[in-house]
């Protein structure tokens, strides 16, 4: 549970995220990835006439098409031990922080983010990467300093 500091900081990195697509998130004690950042609003769904935006539950109408996809997500100086594998949605993700948290291993679904660019894990505690893991080949920086 965040205290009252921590959750008006996590509802301001909301909104912040919502209007630049960057969700900064550092230093809240999180233990997982939010869900408000997993079930981010806009997702896209095919539709008849082409690409329409649905509201999965924040009161967006499903019009708001200017709705900014999840650019950049920042979640540094947590409490987290693993990613969750509903990591794999945020497709549209280009820069992905999750320094100095308590990761130990890393999920396959990192795999996923098809948009990628920069990962940095410094300050964690990999041992390694499993043997079959492929990043995408938009991935141009990887950070893994200070791991074990």
């Amino acid at each position: 549970m965040l205290k009252a500091q921590g959750k008006v900081s996590y509802l301001l990195s909301m909104i912040h995220g919502r209007q630049t697509g960057e969700v900064h998130m550092e230093g809240l004690q999180l233990t997982s990835v939010p869900r408000d950042v997993i079930k981010w609003p806009g997702v896209q769904i095919s539709g008849g006439s082409g690409i329409k935006m649905m509201d999965i539950g924040i009161g967006l109408p499903p019009e708001a098409k200017d709705c900014l996809k999840v650019k950049g997500l920042y979640l540094d100086r947590n409490l987290m031990v693993e990613l969750p594998k509903e990591i794999k949605y945020l497709t549209t993700i280009e820069a992905f922080s999750v320094r100095s948290n308590k990761l130990k291993n890393l999920c396959s679904e990192l795999e996923h983010l098809a948009s990628l660019t920069s990962l940095d894990l410094s300050n964690n505690e990999i041992r390694g990467f499993p043997r079959d893991m492929r990043f995408a080949p938009t991935l141009k920086v990887i950070k893994l300093s200070n791991n074990r």
